[in-house]
């Protein structure tokens, strides 16, 4: 029955589960899906609703949903142009049934792709329900949304949400994934990628480096604030360890750190995080080579050794932990290099064969501690 706004509210749950199966198999999504469906089932009244219901709800008045007085103009000049010009009137309808078709199909695409990175979460997680305002923010944000490879930015993020304690991503991480065209989300996406498998990137690669499928534009998303130029003296990267820098010649150098890396903007971050959610394939020889080359960009100082180890404290007794030198050096024999990196166990397999071309070249030491 229609309410005294002249909205049938059940046309809206039967929509929703009409377009998503969501009525079929409620029962298989995960806590965080189900939180999705939940949470959108209370907001997503015209934009999923047919076109013509959404057209027939706004013409009758504005009293509830999204409405702008630029698309209350747009009806009232339907209306009026009903008598004026009826041939024109019946255009612009069409192209307000065509744009909000569009606008559904969108958002269709969008939280399927959420649900399906959803049902990837672990069912025996805690969800949280999802905030509101949050929910029309997202729906506002991929309406006009048609890449897919943004959409999945807009997916991850909606999956991501019912993990967080607030129920939500922050505000000013949204209106940064406002700011993605199609090329803008493929650097995005790649920078996470690499920030997963190697870890935050030198700034001495390439402006336009191609770890993997797509290049990465380091100038560009630095202006645009997914990623910042940050000066470290040590820090951790994934699977090798933390990496630290030791003076080569300190009578020559005043003592600046050079281990300069790009990592996330403050507000991209958030977006980092939920995109990682999902898992991600890459060729592991890939992999290996930009491991090899981020550790050359960073290791390429003349004043500065870096010096490798599992974390910070792993100096101890008995752990192996490994000099890398700016230039070739005579440190141990190559046949040495090669065995303690064979058994350092605190190395994954592709930073060990990372490591191995150091070895070979002379520059890698390495430092059992006794």
């Amino acid at each position: 029955m229609p309410n005294e706004d002249g909205a049938d509210k059940s046309l809206l749950s039967i929509n929703v589960n009409d377009i998503f199966g969501f009525g079929k198999a409620a029962e298989k999504l995960s806590p965080t899906g189900a939180k999705i469906v939940e949470g959108l089932a209370k907001i997503l009244d015209p934009a999923l609703s047919s076109a013509k219901i959404y057209l027939e709800e706004r013409a009758r008045g504005a009293a509830i949903r999204h409405e702008t007085k630029s698309n209350i103009r747009q009806i009232a000049s339907v209306d009026s142009l009903l008598v004026s010009d009826p041939e024109l009137a019946e255009q612009m309808r069409n192209r307000l049934v065509a744009t909000e078709m569009r606008r559904r199909a969108n958002i269709h695409q969008t939280v399927e792709k959420a649900l399906t990175i959803a049902a990837g979460s672990n069912h025996d997680e805690i969800a949280q329900n999802l905030d509101e305002d949050f929910l029309q923010e997202w729906v506002e944000g991929i309406k006009d949304v048609s890449s897919e490879v943004v959409q999945s930015v807009w997916a991850a993020l909606l999956a991501n949400a019912p993990k967080q304690f607030t129920g939500r991503v922050s505000k000013p991480a949204l209106e940064l994934l406002k700011q993605f065209d199609q090329p803008t989300a493929e650097m995005f996406l790649e920078f996470a990628k690499v920030w997963a498998a190697v870890g935050y990137p030198s700034t001495n690669a390439p402006a336009n480096w191609a770890p993997f499928e797509k290049p990465i534009h380091f100038p560009i998303l630095e202006e645009i604030g997914i990623i910042k130029s940050v000066v470290y003296q040590a820090y951790t990267l994934p699977g090798l360890g933390y990496i630290a820098q030791i003076k080569e010649a300190p009578q020559k150098f005043g003592g600046i750190n050079t281990l300069q890396v790009y990592s996330w903007g403050h507000r991209a971050f958030e977006l980092g995080q939920s995109i990682l959610q999902s898992p991600f394939e890459i060729d592991d020889e890939l992999v290996l080579s930009a491991r090899k080359q981020n550790i050359e960009w960073l290791t390429n100082d003349t004043y500065w050794s870096h010096a490798i180890a599992y974390d910070e404290n792993a100096y101890a007794k008995g752990a192996y932990s490994f000099i890398i030198s700016p230039v070739n050096q005579t440190y141990n024999s190559v046949e040495e290099n090669v065995r303690a990196l064979r058994e350092d166990n605190s190395l994954d397999d592709g930073w060990r064969e990372a490591l191995l071309s150091f070895a070979e070249s002379g520059r890698l030491k390495v430092y059992t501690a006794s």
